[in-house]
């Protein structure tokens, strides 16, 4: 035997003759003493001879095999290999890939490019998950498969109708300032109309609009989209407009209706009102008669179609007031939406609307061949040295709306249009009700005799030429509805701080 293994029985039996008169000595006492100097030697001794019992004490004996101790992998160790070991007492983590609905797959609306990984939870934490998680990006999901229309689900967008108004909103409010609040209906269309109104009060400017827009003569007025002068401001000789009205409806159409122009109502308000004047504007008939040139210019400059309406045959002074807001509107084409500067057209000429002069309320007599005639004649007459497009667009001669009116017997082609009052039907219908003999019932059967088409007819055929004007561009670049809401703003900036108007100003004081 080698000497190691002599040294080791010699160990073995010494050990033994210790532990014999330990428990010797321990019969008699000084147990506790002795007890605890033994597991102290034995925790000393060397790992071979220690063996760990199942309740955790220390037992001695013979080990011929090293022990393996395992360890618990570090959290920080997350290049393993193989997949991680969730530890002890930790509830493992299941990661999910989200599912794509069968019917995006079926259609292909899901692309490989769109499906993208992101950092999971997990990785986050440490652990790298078994599987990639992908997100969905730029496209949401629900819309596409709630939606059971092919052509959204292809991924193609479906323009969605615009919102329908049913009231008019302001565009420049009582005291003459711009509102932002209309441009939420506005969108990204370049094929639009834009249709103001000039008149004086009492004219029926807000009813025509209404009708226009879209309104029943025979419905309740209360429901027009502008609203019309009530009985009460009517006996106390008001007006029901102030500054700008607006409304577009769906077939991108927008009206602007305006307060009554010369109007002695608003010099009565600004009279007992307006604590005081601006600065350029001292006296009250002069800042009426300014705001009246303000909307007019700016109207001149911003529509595709101006209707001047009268209920009677010529005004003058409306004539005049209309050639003054020409000669003080401001310049256009304007530099661009985007600040770069540009100049006029090419043949350096400035833009102007259509004009359409409407004779509202019109009576019998109104309709004959020979006023007609002289109507038109006078008007000629009076604008011919005007810029404004105001022949060729509404006409009787050219459309032949008035029978017994023959083709060439009407030399001028202003753009005139008359419309007769609007309970005229509702007046002939109740007079002939009232006939008690039978003549009267048989009269009453036939239609009466009113020397014009009726009002709904008329209307129809007023609608359908106007809404058939060339839509010409207003500057020497395309508009869109949007770009057209902030040339008109800066339009409206520009006329109350025009040079022009100020010098006009000072020459009426």
């Amino acid at each position: 035997m080698s000497e190691s293994g002599h040294s080791q029985s010699t160990m073995y039996a010494g050990r033994k003759r210790r532990r014999r008169r330990e428990h010797e000595g321990s019969a008699g006492g000084g147990g506790g003493s002795r007890e605890r100097d033994r597991e102290r030697k034995l925790w000393n001794a060397s790992p071979q001879e220690q063996i760990l019992q199942d309740d955790g004490s220390v037992k001695d004996g013979n080990i011929h095999k090293t022990p393996i101790i395992l360890k618990p992998p570090s959290s920080t160790n997350v290049s393993m290999p193989g997949p991680t070991v969730p530890l002890a007492g930790e509830k493992p983590v299941v990661l999910l890939k989200p599912r794509v609905p069968e019917m995006l797959l079926k259609n292909k609306a899901v692309n490989s490019s769109d499906l993208t990984p992101y950092p999971s939870r997990s990785e986050k934490e440490g652990q790298r998950p078994t599987q990639p998680i992908y997100q969905i990006q730029n496209r949401s999901l629900q819309n596409l498969a709630s939606s059971s229309l092919p052509e959204s689900i292809g991924g193609s967008a479906r323009l969605t109708p615009p919102e329908k108004m049913r009231f008019s909103t302001k565009l420049i409010d009582d005291h003459m300032n711009w509102c932002d609040s209309t441009i939420e209906y506005l969108q990204e269309h370049t094929d639009f109309l834009v249709v103001g109104v000039l008149g004086l009060q009492g004219a029926g400017k807000s009813t025509i609009m209404s009708l226009l827009a879209g309104n029943s003569f025979e419905g309740d007025q209360r429901q027009y989209v502008f609203k019309p002068q009530s009985h009460e401001i009517r006996e106390r000789g008001g007006y029901q407009t102030s500054g700008v009205d607006f409304y577009i409806t769906q077939e991108r159409i927008i009206f602007l209706d305006t307060q009554p122009v010369l109007s002695s109502s608003i010099l009565d308000h600004i009279i007992n009102n307006e604590r005081k004047l601006p600065q350029e504007y001292m006296l009250p008939h002069i800042y009426m008669e300014m705001q009246s040139l303000q909307l007019a210019a700016f109207l001149l400059t911003v529509c595709h179609l101006i209707l001047i309406v009268q209920d009677w045959f010529i005004d003058l002074n409306l004539i005049r007031f209309l050639q003054a807001a020409e000669m003080v509107k401001p310049c256009s084409p304007l530099p661009n939406i985007d600040g770069s500067s540009s100049a006029g057209t090419s043949n350096g000429s400035e833009y102007y609307p259509h004009i359409v002069f409407l004779h509202n309320k019109a009576t019998q007599e109104d309709f004959s061949p020979e006023n007609l005639q002289d109507l038109l004649c006078s008007l000629d007459s009076l604008l011919k040295h005007s810029n404004l497009k105001y022949k060729g667009s509404v006409t009787f001669k050219r459309h032949g709306i008035v029978p017994g009116i023959q083709h060439g017997f009407l030399d001028s082609e202003v753009n005139l249009f008359l419309l007769p009052h609007m309970d005229t039907e509702q007046d002939e219908c109740s007079s002939k009700s009232g006939h008690g003999n039978t003549s009267g019932q048989t009269f009453s059967l036939l239609p009466g005799y009113k020397g014009s088409p009726g009002f709904n007819f008329l209307l129809n055929k007023l609608r359908g030429l106007v809404f058939s004007i060339p839509r010409t561009q207003l500057t020497h670049a395309t508009l869109t509805e949007k770009n057209w809401f902030h040339y008109s703003a800066r339009i409206w900036d520009s006329v109350k701080k025009s040079p022009a108007m100020a010098e006009y100003a000072r020459l009426l004081a």
